[in-house]
């Protein structure tokens, strides 16, 4: 009956699937799943028979490999050529594993061939074809643990594509099976002779480590690698990481990143550069850093950023004298080429550590690396900036006496405007009184910035009224003299064919939208005291315009081109293309194009509205951030690296913008922070404190106005 049930099971797929080639003469397949012959879109089934999975099929750990070689095709068996015999076994038997009471298996069980050449790695097509018969082979019995043999093999299991597995072997990674230890591949300690002791070590390692998940009692560090494990929390939100490393400001930091840079293209660091990191991090250290000659500091940093093993590199650091866990970390961290995080006392407590452990160990120092790891890039940041907004964090909200700190597990939950009780909303006086900011209060108590700033409004209309209105508001924004109280501004800058408009108030977010004309935009947003628009306000006439070159000039070398001419006004007011064109070659010996013709209606039309509304004013965002950072910028506005720069620098400001902008979401993100930009030009000519370009403007109506900052 059994026979007759399977030959129906082949005669529907054979019709589903109808043969090509004449199937081969041999059982193609003797494990769990009886017929694989016409598996549907492997691009392998035509060339050779698929080998069968070896060991205990009832094992509960299951090795799971990439594809058979010929070997492996020869003899029918996964691992059974030179990758089995010269690493795989021995690494076993190091391992305590008996290699005859695990279940070994493929990815793929057909060898990766074409007509052409042969291919090493199976194609995603052939993983997903294949993988029917891998959840068979594994799903047959309980598992205790499954070691993922290589990339390859971590995507069948998992998902996931382009696994890191010599950065990141022994991560314990998720599965429907259960958990699945990632280690490398044996064949690529053959590829690699040079480092074959150090991989040998590396796969031995997690082998040992998925024997202990096996028997139930993983050490301290498998459990460190364990997913989901939560060992450390963020006390502030992820949003605000721009924000703390922003009021991050130390001149040191410039040397000794400049040598992590020498370091990392060299490939060690020098005796001189080592003592120099080494002071920076702690000056008591020194005289026992001055201990290690050069010969001893270049072996072991040489040693450190080359390793391909994690603990290799930060134990390499630590065997010189007078170098502990900090102190590596933070030579890993200026000068390996994979992200490091600083470890120390701040930034722990920063990710909710109250007491830092006496002594580090490794396996508290790569838990550490890998949340920083993850954090950094759920936050969109580079390590240096979530190092630096960890100990900026830390040295301002570390909790001292009278200090008010809530719990990280609070973090990320706000309390709504309305719900907070009177004991929170006193304290909150009290800190306001103590000369902190909107921001910090905010952040500190975890309360809503609309809460935050009511109460404040409110602790100041008490103040007011006790000092015979003499409005006491010196300390409103990081990084600004003077106060923001009551002012409302608008920050205007064209987007997606319309204009978006950044409200502030008090100095701070308020709204957002995006509006066919700036008329619109001033219906929707009311009362405000100053606009600043990103466009000229004011045309030249037969020459360049003086703020035009003022603001090239102030922005720096390598974001002058950002800073557009603005055509004279007879060419714009030309009636057609082909006139303004016949106008500006003749006034400024070059053609034009039509983009920059398109402009004269919005030209004309803001110049229009400023003549009758002396609240807009010509601002430029790149004028503006160069003014917030004080020194030129580095990125452009149209890199990722440029929107963070330039939202860090709002940040420090205290201009903290949304992820999310409601009715704005056509607007691309580097108008966001240009209209953000304007926003607070817009608050400096309110304040009374901003500047112009040129520095001295001129009176004559020929030179086309100036430019606000």
């Amino acid at each position: 009956m059994e026979n007759v049930s399977l030959s129906a099971r082949s005669m529907r797929w054979r019709r589903a699937f109808p043969p090509g080639p004449k199937p081969p003469p041999w059982r193609r397949y003797a494990g769990t799943v009886p017929f694989i012959d016409w598996c549907p879109g492997c691009p392998y089934r035509d060339f050779g028979k698929a080998i069968s999975p070896r060991g205990d099929p009832a094992s509960r750990i299951v090795l799971v490999g990439e594809a058979p070689g010929k070997n492996e095709v020869d003899k029918g068996m996964p691992f059974v050529g030179r990758a089995g015999t010269e690493v795989l076994s021995p690494a076993l038997a190091d391992a305590h594993i008996d290699e005859a009471s695990v279940f070994i298996t493929n990815s793929v069980a057909c060898r990766p061939l074409n007509t052409a050449k042969p291919i090493r790695t199976p194609t995603t097509a052939a993983i997903e074809a294949c993988r029917g018969r891998l959840v068979r082979d594994i799903g047959a019995h309980p598992r205790r643990v499954i070691v993922a043999l290589g990339a390859t093999a971590v995507q069948a299991l998992t998902g996931q594509h382009d696994f890191p597995v010599r950065n990141d072997h022994g991560r314990v990674l998720a599965s429907k099976w259960g958990p699945v230890v990632a280690t490398l591949h044996p064949a690529s300690v053959l590829h690699r002779p040079a480092d074959r002791a150090t991989l040998v070590r590396m796969l031995v390692e997690d082998l040992s480590d998925a024997r202990h998940l096996a028997d139930g009692g993983a050490s301290e560090e498998v459990e460190m690698r364990m997913p989901n494990v939560p060992m450390f929390r963020l006390r502030f939100r992820q949003s605000e990481v721009m924000y703390w490393a922003a009021r991050y400001a130390y001149a040191d930091d410039a040397e000794v990143e400049a040598i992590g840079d020498r370091a990392r293209e060299r490939g060690w660091y020098t005796r001189d550069e080592f003592l120099t990191v080494a002071r920076w991090k702690s000056p008591r250290s020194r005289p026992r850093c001055e201990q290690n000659d050069e010969s001893q500091v270049t072996a072991a940093t040489q040693r450190a950023l080359s390793s391909l093993d994690e603990r290799q590199r930060i134990e390499a650091l630590t065997q010189l004298h007078g170098i502990d866990y900090p102190t590596a970390s933070v030579l890993l961290h200026l000068a390996h080429r994979d992200p490091y995080p600083i470890i120390d006392f701040r930034a722990l407590w920063s990710l909710g550590v109250e007491t830092p452990p006496s002594a580090y160990s490794f396996a508290y120092w790569w838990a550490y690396t890998q949340a920083c790891r993850s954090l950094a890039t759920d936050a969109g940041v580079r390590m240096r900036m979530l190092d630096r907004a960890l100990w900026q964090f830390s040295k301002e909200r570390r909790p001292s006496k009278g200090m008010v700190v809530a719990d990280p597990a609070d973090a990320s939950e706000a309390t709504p405007p309305g719900e907070a009780s009177e004991s929170k909303s006193a304290t909150m006086r009290r800190l306001f009184a103590e000369g902190r900011t909107v921001v910090e209060v905010a952040k500190a108590l975890h309360v809503d910035y609309s809460f935050a700033f009511g109460v404040r409004k409110r602790w100041l209309a008490a103040q007011t009224t006790e000092r015979s209105g003499q409005r006491q508001d010196s300390h409103d924004v990081p990084g600004r003299e003077g106060g923001a109280a009551g002012k409302k501004v608008l920050g205007v800058d064209a987007a997606a064919g319309e204009w978006l408009g950044i409200l502030l108030v008090d100095g701070y977010f308020a709204g957002a939208d995006l509006q066919p004309t700036v008329s619109a935009l001033l219906a929707r947003f009311p009362g405000v005291e100053v606009v600043g628009v990103d466009i000229p306000i004011g045309l030249p006439s037969g020459r360049p315009r003086p703020a035009d070159i003022a603001a090239r000039e102030f922005v720096g070398a390598e974001r002058a081109p950002s800073v557009f001419s603005t055509l004279p006004a007879e060419v714009l007011n030309a009636p057609t293309y082909p006139a303004a064109t016949k106008v500006a070659v003749r006034l400024l010996g070059k053609s034009l194009s039509r983009q920059s013709y398109a402009l004269a209606s919005r030209i004309a039309k803001v110049a229009d509205l400023a003549a009758q509304d002396s609240r807009i004013r010509e601002v430029h965002p790149e004028v503006s951030f160069r003014e917030m950072k004080g020194t030129p910028l580095r990125y452009s506005k149209r890199s990722w690296s440029g929107i963070a720069e330039r939202r860090a620098l709002l940040a420090s400001m205290g201009i903290l913008l949304p992820d999310n902008l409601p009715g704005s979401d056509r607007a691309a993100p580097d108008d966001v922070v240009d209209a953000a930009a304007a926003a607070w030009s817009a608050l400096r000519i309110a304040e009374g404190r901003s500047a112009t370009l040129p520095a001295r403007p001129s009176h004559d109506p020929a030179d086309g106005g100036v430019i606000h900052y």
